[in-house]
């Protein structure tokens, strides 16, 4: 077995060339493409790794892609985690993550892992800029409050109609039939969702969204009606109206945005 190769200059030009040659087709099918990138906090522990990733980070822009790293940070959050006396818990290989252990996962991700990435894309030469979830309101979540470790199905279809329309199907269960209300306070067993939803695209970077949104399984309220067609204040069913901008490809400044509205129902649910 050939020893590895540790520097670029021990690599023949006719390696070179053939790397490249494949390399090519790719470079080409990808050009101005938004390319997502997961880099798990395993692969930060080592230095060579590190710097490796990050020049390749750059190459890729080089050559024409639009990179974007989604970070990972476990190791770095258990160690952050050990230090101020608590334990990280996992239920089937997920975190659980309590209000306190929130605090340090920011931390540790928002104010750590994602700045030492920045700056070691930027030493090599790169232009990073890091990005979390509460910026400016980038993500948005629903939550789905029921109470323990219970397994959940999600099925859903899409049919392409046109080129432009999509309808879409997209449910959720728990098997738990206690009932359930999202009023951020309270915590009980059962969860179902139903959405039916459709997709028209107006532009190439503007899409219309209408969602309807059903909860069935409040179903023991006091003032709630339950029935499927109830859309009224006093309902457990929302039809939201969206515009969705994405710029994500064959823009210089790629980003994309939502604007969202509630047209009928109940905003409680």
């Amino acid at each position: 077995m050939n020893a590895p190769l540790k520097e670029l200059k021990d690599v023949s030009p006719a390696i070179k060339a053939e790397v490249l040659a494949q390399a090519l087709p790719y470079i080409k099918k990808y050009h101005g493409k938004t390319i997502v990138i997961k880099y798990g906090g395993n692969a930060m522990t080592e230095e060579r790794l590190k710097e490796g990733f990050a020049r390749d980070v750059i190459l890729l822009k080089l050559v024409g892609m639009n990179p974007v790293v989604v970070h990972g940070g476990g190791p770095q959050i258990d160690d952050a985690l050990k230090k101020v006396g608590k334990a990280g818990t996992f239920v089937q290989g997920m975190r659980v993550t309590d209000e306190e252990t929130m605090e340090v996962v920011e931390w540790v991700l928002g104010g750590e892992v994602q700045q030492d990435i920045v700056m070691l894309i930027n030493h090599f030469g790169g232009q990073a800029v890091g990005l979390t979830g509460k910026d400016g309101g980038l993500i948005h979540a629903r939550g789905q409050c029921w109470g323990g470790n219970y397994v959940a199905v999600q099925p859903s279809i899409e049919y392409a109609a046109t080129s432009k329309l999509t309808l879409g199907f997209w449910a959720t269960t728990n098997f738990k039939s206690d009932y359930f209300y999202p009023d951020g306070v309270s915590a009980y067993k059962g969860y179902q969702e139903i959405d039916f939803y459709l997709y028209y695209q107006l532009t190439d970077f503007l899409q219309f969204q209408l969602w309807d949104y059903y909860w069935p399984s409040v179903s023991k309220v006091e003032g709630v009606d339950n029935s499927y067609f109830n859309y009224g204040t006093n309902g457990s069913k929302t039809v939201d109206a969206i515009l969705y901008f994405d710029f994500s490809e064959g823009y210089q400044y790629p980003f994309n945005a939502t604007i969202s509205t509630l047209v009928q129902g109940n905003f409680l649910s």
